[in-house]
């Protein structure tokens, strides 16, 4: 549970919760109280950071030069945990890495699920970046071997800038596109990530209806 980042006081925390029991139920104790305890803990206590783990590449036509921006980013969304009103330097510039599952492509995908506020293969779409702007899409770039998508052509909106409302052009306080979080790309690195699921296909393993008796 260690190498899996479990803290110690969301533990005990658990253990708190679940108290004593004489009794031994069948239907156990379902692993999600466990991960709520482990989300109660970090959550006022822990930075955040923006990680991609499949990216694509967003390049932005109409930023100038190739200087890079920097835009002070909360460290915690709510100011928890004494960070206050602390921020980190985060790079900004016409390259960037958007996470893959942030875009839809109706030529392998099929139909856009109803409510998806995403990019899409539609040209015009907008995304507004978390904690920077909102982008218009311009083009798709695919691989003319494989028909994959390689890039994003993209306008920004410099009006949007910190979560301001879209331009009356743009269809003002009614469009309110989707939000997804980025990476600079000539500046990011690479990092190990280990995404850890459930162990077993079933919520309470062991139980009778998750043996398979055949």
């Amino acid at each position: 549970m260690r190498r899996r980042g479990y803290p110690p006081s969301a533990i005990r925390l658990f253990c708190e919760r679940m108290g004593i029991s004489k009794v031994d139920t069948n239907d156990g104790i379902q692993v999600g109280i466990l991960e709520d305890c482990v989300r109660e803990v970090l959550d006022p206590s822990v930075p955040r950071a923006f990680c991609v783990l499949n990216p694509l590449k967003v390049s932005i036509t109409n930023l100038p030069g190739s200087k890079l921006m920097e835009l002070e980013i909360p460290l915690h969304p709510k100011g928890l945990g004494g960070m206050g009103d602390a921020t980190r330097t985060t790079p900004f510039g016409p390259s960037l890495y958007i996470d893959r599952e942030d875009f839809f492509d109706t030529v392998t995908q099929g139909e856009i699920p109803a409510g998806y506020k995403r990019f899409t293969d539609k040209i015009g779409g907008f995304v507004r970046l978390k904690n920077a702007y909102v982008l218009k899409l311009t083009d798709v770039v695919r691989d003319e071997k494989t028909g994959d998508i390689v890039e994003l052509q993209v306008e920004v909106i410099e009006e949007t800038f910190e979560g301001a409302p879209m331009p009356e052009a743009y269809g003002g306080k009614k469009n309110r596109p989707g939000i997804i979080h980025w990476v600079e790309a000539t500046t990011s690195v690479k990092a190990k990530v280990c995404l850890y699921d459930r162990l077993f296909q079933t919520p309470m393993p062991g139980s009778t209806s998750a043996v398979d008796t055949s």
